[in-house]
């Protein structure tokens, strides 16, 4: 039995093969495949510029063909997709298109996740597929595997999300960032911490005030440390960011390294991007079952 793992590319996956690019939208009209035609960089570039970006779910026939050629090469197919949470649109498409291909040979597992939270259980998943699990043995595992997954965003600048216009419902993220007035605060130098929940959604946790540098490794040192470490596996913890700039990413790698015997460091993809701004992080560790 050959199971292979797709994945949504807002999840940030360590295994690039069989990934369905979302669709990042640049000021409502041009539209780009993200990680083919655009990246981080691009994106970062443009907000700066005063650009205005959005993402969309990928289109049915990037799901269509890259279920049919997961199929040939295999004999089951999982889907990795972006939280519902803040991609409702990924998670439903992806379960038509899985449905239209093959009902019985595909099935789609919403991670609650994006980014670096999307990595470690893409890291997971390709295990169990390389162990020799058949899909449904592979879902099973990831539903409760995705429940122990921490997700935590240092966001210095919240531009993206005060400027998408993702106005959805009064808890969306670009609502809770306009009612806190953070434009006006960001300016006073908060920056802030935005947290996955067990939903799916994103929550802003806390406040902080100074440089990037040092809230940034206050974050982590909040959430990881020797009064902490007992509640996290300390197998591997994984460390994303959106382009560095004035944060020295080796600095909070070396302090993790005390505590994780492996961290893993990945690039934030243009889907996450398009909502943050130059040195968001991303962590993402597994509490302990």
């Amino acid at each position: 039995m050959k199971t292979i793992i797709t994945k949504d590319s807002g999840i940030d996956p360590i295994n690039e093969a069989y990934v369905i690019p979302a669709i990042v939208r640049k000021d409502f009209k041009l539209e780009y495949k993200d990680g083919i035609d655009i990246t981080s960089t691009d994106v970062l570039k443009g907000l700066e510029e005063g650009h205005i970006y959005q993402t969309a779910a990928p289109s049915i026939e990037d799901y269509d063909r890259t279920f049919r050629e997961a199929l040939r090469c295999g004999d089951e197919v999982v889907h990795l997709s972006m939280s519902s949470g803040i991609s409702e649109g990924s998670v439903n498409t992806a379960n038509v298109m899985a449905n239209s291909v093959s009902p019985e040979k595909i099935r789609v597992i919403d991670t609650k996740n994006a980014a670096t939270g999307g990595t470690l259980i893409d890291i997971y998943a390709e295990y169990l597929a390389k162990e020799g699990l058949s899909a449904k043995e592979i879902v099973k595992e990831l539903e409760e595997y995705k429940k122990t997954i921490q997700t935590a965003f240092f966001v210095p600048n919240p531009i993206g999300f005060l400027n998408s216009g993702r106005d959805k419902t009064d808890e969306s993220m670009t609502t809770k960032f306009k009612r806190l007035g953070l434009g006006a605060l960001q300016k006073l130098g908060y920056k802030y911490r935005v947290d996955f929940n067990e939903e799916g959604n994103l929550n802003i946790k806390d406040m902080m005030r100074g440089t990037s540098q040092t809230k940034a490794m206050e974050m982590i040192q909040r959430i990881v440390n020797d009064d902490t470490i007992e509640k996290y596996d300390s197998s591997t913890v994984v460390l994303g960011t959106v382009a560095e700039g004035v944060v020295d990413m080796e600095v909070l790698e070396n302090y993790l390294k005390k505590y994780f015997n492996y961290v893993v460091r990945r690039d934030i993809g243009a889907t996450v991007a398009a909502y943050g701004s130059k040195d968001l992080i991303g962590l993402s560790l597994k509490r302990k079952r």
